[in-house]
């Protein structure tokens, strides 16, 4: 029925959708707005929605920080964790790093998506799930859709929109259905 007006967020957000996990809605800072990079870590802003506060957390270290592999970072939910997916568009590789504890970072996967271009390229490639039964990650391009497995190395094309759609994407979403369905409760 109303706006709350809250305090600001410590640092820049950057243009990029926030990923929402357990309660908090998480966005990258934006390094091009006036944060500084000399504590070697990238800067995650995180929401808590219910306690309407922002707070600024250390993502996980560069390991390359010089012009000529930039990683590019984005934070996505992935087995209910908070990770950063960086990629590195130059060595055609994504890594993912998970969140433990709320204090540090572990690099959970380590892809080298280059090997499956043109379709899957490392700017463009967002993890999206990991299957909790067999380990495979389903990664979207935006054109196409597949399962990398870490055991084999190998991917599967699960959907592709293919060449002649040059100008056009999809956004994949997964949903969680409820068990209960919402006619059969009894008020």
């Amino acid at each position: 029925m109303f706006w709350e007006e809250l305090d600001p967020p410590q640092r820049p957000i950057a243009d990029a959708p926030p990923a929402y996990i357990n309660g908090k809605l998480y966005w990258m800072a934006d390094a091009k707005l006036g944060h500084s990079r000399s504590s070697g870590h990238e800067e995650i802003i995180a929401l808590d929605v219910s306690a309407r506060k922002f707070e600024l957390l250390k993502g996980p270290r560069r390991i390359h920080d010089d012009d000529s592999d930039k990683c590019v970072s984005s934070i996505v939910e992935v087995q209910g964790q908070v990770c950063m997916a960086c990629s590195h568009p130059r060595k055609g590789t994504l890594e993912i790093w998970a969140m433990k504890d709320n204090c540090w970072w572990s690099m959970e996967y380590y892809i080298e998506v280059g090997r499956f271009s043109p379709e899957y390229s490392s700017e463009t490639v967002t993890p999206l799930a990991v299957d909790s039964e067999d380990g495979r990650i389903l990664l979207s391009t935006g054109k196409a859709l597949g399962y990398y497995d870490p055991k084999t190395a190998k991917m599967q094309t699960i959907y592709s929109l293919g060449e002649h759609t040059k100008n056009k994407k999809f956004v994949p979403i997964l949903v969680q259905e409820s068990l209960i369905h919402p006619c059969d409760q009894v008020l």
